[in-house]
């Protein structure tokens, strides 16, 4: 991970500079600590709970929680990412949609 991310900062000083280069990768922490919070917010929860109870029952149920509060949680706190990945999963969509419309030979 952390040669594709001095990898990035290489390619942004190449095409940026160095100032825009700081701006961007400042741009990429902030975004990635908004979700990493989100996550925490979600899952921790679950996880102390889940760790408590001891069970690894618990740990699959916390799990399951959890995914669920993070989903809750990035459509109120996260809009505009959960719009880029709507985005980004349109395509395989419809391609679903349109392999099950499709009659069987």
């Amino acid at each position: 991970m952390a040669s594709t991310l001095l990898s990035l900062a290489f390619l942004l000083l190449i095409v940026h500079g160095p100032r825009g280069t700081l701006a961007t990768l400042w741009l990429i922490a902030r975004e990635a600590l908004r979700v990493v919070a989100v996550g925490t917010v979600a899952f921790l929860p679950v996880a102390l709970g889940a760790w408590a109870l001891g069970a690894a029952g618990w740990h699959v149920l916390g799990a399951a929680l959890g995914l669920a509060a993070f989903a809750l949680l990035v459509r109120a706190a996260l809009p505009e990412h959960r719009a880029l990945v709507a985005r980004l999963a349109e395509p395989l969509a419809q391609r679903l949609r349109t392999s099950r419309n499709m009659p069987q030979a």
